[in-house]
């Protein structure tokens, strides 16, 4: 039943969304049909295309330096918090606010060790 739930809520999030001027094209991430290698195919293209020319006689080649990050467990780091103020700033409807709210809170992680149970609030990540 949570399945369901969240399929009507991530539509209705992504319509919210779109109609608040959409993301960025160049956001690959979480959408449908996109991906990281998309980003670093990308990447490389503008760098092909920095690099094709000559830099003899007036030439127009380039120079192009890449950097990237790696954040480790950027997901798992996404504050709730931070993700209902930037749903706030793309005007989404109260109602898909105090459900994703509701949803995000009061959440604990119960893990079995060698001495009992222990309870983790969960205030960050992606809810699993």
């Amino acid at each position: 039943m949570g399945k369901v739930v969240e399929k009507v809520i991530v539509a209705r999030l992504e319509a919210a969304i779109k109609n608040a001027g959409g993301l960025s094209p160049k956001q690959n991430g979480f959408r449908k049909g996109r991906s990281s290698v998309d980003s670093i195919a990308a990447g490389v293209g503008i760098c092909r295309n920095a690099i094709a020319g000559t830099r003899w006689k007036g030439g127009s080649k380039l120079y192009c330096i890449i950097v990237t990050l790696d954040i480790r467990n950027a997901f798992n780091m996404a504050e709730w918090g931070k993700t209902l103020a930037a749903l706030r700033r793309s005007y989404v409807s109260s109602a898909i606010m105090n459900f994703v709210s509701s949803y995000s809170s009061c959440r604990v992680l119960l893990v079995d060790t060698d001495i009992g149970t222990e309870s983790y609030d969960v205030t960050a990540g992606v809810p699993q």
